[in-house]
């Protein structure tokens, strides 16, 4: 008996396997904005110019310090192809979170990964992130309570909202009056302390400025009047489009797995922690970023598979599913790229400007990995300072203060670009990008420069 469910579990393993690698493989061109932001940060520092997403600015914006420094040590050794070890990590971490899934309900694990959502995640912490949790939940279930600790810390500094996972796990432990050696918590001291010393001598903050970027367009309310930005979720129903039963599908299969004996220790564990992840985004009216929903979805499907009648023809139609979920997600996958647009519009900036160049733009991550100019981000991400006007609704002080050469600009114009396209100071440039346009200050040094004979 015990030999079938090894076997079982193997061909689970295999499975996963197999098929994590054929969805990454048919999504390799994808590129998402905001994980080139990280590529760019790595990149730089790969080049000797230190983390940093401009050169010479000292601005740290990495929300995943451990996806930072993970990226950059994979990328090193992979001689400097950044992307590939974007995609590499993240394949790994998702392949690893559906097999320690497979723990939890055996195949919820292949359902997970036949999912073509969380492929369009890639190069962001998701996976890893997903992985920490089920790493320092199965670690907590298996009474490896030393290991705790430091999985809980890596889970946070994966995510800084992660620490909430610790928070009720924390809680548990002293409502079983259960704790770990001292000694366990020696290592996240430690880690801890080296993040905050580097997180100072080099950015001169002991955190990252990322946080208050997206508190900041939280209260903004330009994403959606509060609590509502986090609720929109137009950009999921579009991704699930081709498999768009599954999520209710999924909902009521997972009532039932919450109601089931199997899922007991789940449910005082991890529904604590995803109800207090979904108060955080709601409460705090972050915007609905695709990615932050990955939780979510993965617990549902989990919880979906173990309230799945015991019955063949319940398992039957769990594999069609499966094989269903994984054609589509191929189709999908391979028709996902970088968007030209931003790649045209950057390359054309670095083949009309000089190198001391500066375009200004609300998306930088595909216009800063494919450019080599300077980047200014009219949201704030990589720089605090718009952020905080951005909250206060002032989308005209960023121009005057930060005065690019280059000017991003959207049909229809979106946030500060408005500061743009009322100036005086700034035209068209006579090309278009699709949708996306181009202004120039008038007169600037850098246009000055390209108008030089070369």
């Amino acid at each position: 008996m015990r030999q079938g469910i090894i076997s079982k579990r193997t061909t689970a393993i295999i499975v996963i396997c197999c098929i994590t690698t054929l969805l990454s493989f048919a999504a390799r061109h994808f590129e998402l904005d905001d994980a080139l932001i990280y590529a760019r940060y790595v990149r730089n520092a790969l080049n000797g110019q230190g983390l940093v997403f401009n050169a010479g600015e000292h601005i740290n914006a990495l929300t995943s310090p451990l996806l930072a420094v993970l990226l950059l040590a994979t990328s090193w050794l992979m001689h400097g192809n950044v992307l590939l070890a974007e995609f590499t990590l993240s394949a790994i971490f998702l392949a690893g979170a559906c097999i320690l899934a497979e723990e939890i309900a055996p195949w919820a694990g292949v359902l997970i990964a036949s999912t073509g959502y969380f492929y369009l995640c890639f190069g962001m912490e998701t996976t890893l992130f997903l992985f920490l949790i089920m790493l320092t939940y199965t670690l907590y279930r298996k009474g490896r309570l030393d290991l705790v600790p430091s999985a809980a810390l890596l889970t946070f500094l994966t995510r800084f909202e992660g620490g909430l996972l610790g928070v009720v796990i924390a809680y548990d432990l002293w409502r079983n009056r259960q704790l770990p050696r001292p000694r366990a918590f020696l290592l996240p001291a430690v880690l801890v302390a080296a993040y905050l010393a580097f997180n100072f001598h080099f950015y001169g903050k002991l955190l990252p400025a990322s946080a208050a970027a997206k508190f900041g367009q939280g209260f903004s309310g330009l994403w959606g009047r509060w609590p509502r930005a986090f609720l929109h979720v137009e950009l999921l129903v579009q991704i699930f489009r081709h498999t768009i039963y599954v999520i209710p599908v999924a909902f009521l299969l997972g009532l039932l797995g919450v109601r089931s004996q199997r899922s007991t220790q789940m449910n005082r564990i991890l529904l604590p922690f995803l109800g207090g992840l979904l108060a955080f985004y709601v409460l705090l009216n972050i915007p609905n970023y695709h990615w932050y929903n990955a939780p979510f979805i993965f617990f549902l499907l989990i919880y979906a598979v173990i309230g799945l009648p015991q019955t063949k023809l319940a398992h039957i139609l769990l594999a069609c599913v499966i094989v269903q979920c994984t054609v589509a997600g191929i189709l999908d996958l391979r028709r996902q790229g970088a968007n030209p647009n931003y790649v045209a519009l950057a390359r054309w900036v670095d083949a009309h400007s000089s190198p001391g160049a500066k375009i200004a733009a609300v998306e930088i991550g595909t216009i800063g990995w494919h450019s080599s100019r300077n980047v200014d981000d009219i949201l704030g991400l990589t720089n605090p300072k718009n952020a905080g006007q951005l909250r206060r609704h002032d989308f005209y002080s960023w121009l005057e203060q930060d005065q690019p050469d280059f000017v991003v600009i959207h049909t229809p114009v979106a946030f500060g670009e408005m500061a743009a396209t009322a100036s005086p100071l700034y035209a068209y440039e006579p090309i278009h990008f699709g949708p996306v346009s181009l202004m120039h200050r008038k007169q600037s040094a850098m246009q000055q420069s390209k108008k030089e004979p070369r």
